[in-house]
């Protein structure tokens, strides 16, 4: 769990260095335009550091995505992970790149304008493809194949997950205590993926090499 946490913790680090540097640049751009400058070119400067920081947060998701994956998965199956494992896709996992650069926008529009719940139906793709490593068009049709047979497994998992999220985000906020507690339930939350994805795949997991 420790690890969990740390990695985490590493994680929200990145993307809050990432935000911070979108946001000033956004400012520095709509305050370039210079009190001569018009609305218009003051909305289009607003309008163009927002893209930038969106595609710039896309490629850290893409990044994020694969290096969590590839640890989890790793932890899961009760195999060696530390959180160098976080820097998968710098190294040998940059091949994965590509695909997850494409998806990384869905799941940024996924979770900005439906609270997530449209992704209890596709939590699993990360650690399919992290895990196969296919080619695009192989990897989404095993992928669709392996949730049309696991559909209610899934949604379960995803409704579960989703409801954590929840009830940390709209009953403890409030409290100010929530900050803290998502450092347990996120890493939770994605340990959860991890095994319900092995359990899905009808895969071993940890516990079973144990047994």
């Amino acid at each position: 769990m420790g690890l969990l946490i740390g990695a985490y913790l590493l994680v929200q680090m990145l993307f809050a260095a990432v935000l911070g540097g979108g946001y000033f640049m956004i400012f520095a751009m709509s305050f370039g335009a210079g009190p001569g400058g018009g609305g218009d070119e003051v909305v289009f400067l607003l309008l163009a550091g927002l893209v930038i920081a969106f595609l710039g947060v896309s490629v850290i998701v893409a990044f994020v995505e694969v290096g969590v994956a590839r640890l989890l998965l790793n932890i899961a199956r009760g195999r060696p992970a530390d959180v160098g494992d976080l820097f998968y896709g710098f190294g040998e996992g940059r091949r994965l790149l590509p695909l997850m650069l494409l998806v990384s926008p869905v799941i940024l529009f996924i979770h900005a304008f439906i609270g997530g719940l449209g992704w209890m139906f596709l939590w699993p793709f990360s650690w399919h493809y992290v895990d196969r490593q296919q080619p695009f068009a192989e990897t989404f049709r095993t992928f669709f194949e392996l949730l049309g047979k696991q559909l209610g497994f899934a949604v379960l998992i995803g409704l579960i997950a989703w409801g954590v999220n929840m009830v940390v985000s709209v009953l403890i906020y409030p409290c100010c205590i929530g900050l803290v507690i998502t450092i347990f339930t996120r890493p939770f939350v994605s340990l959860l993926h991890a095994v319900s994805y092995l359990r899905l795949s009808e895969q071993k997991t940890a516990l079973d090499e144990l047994q």
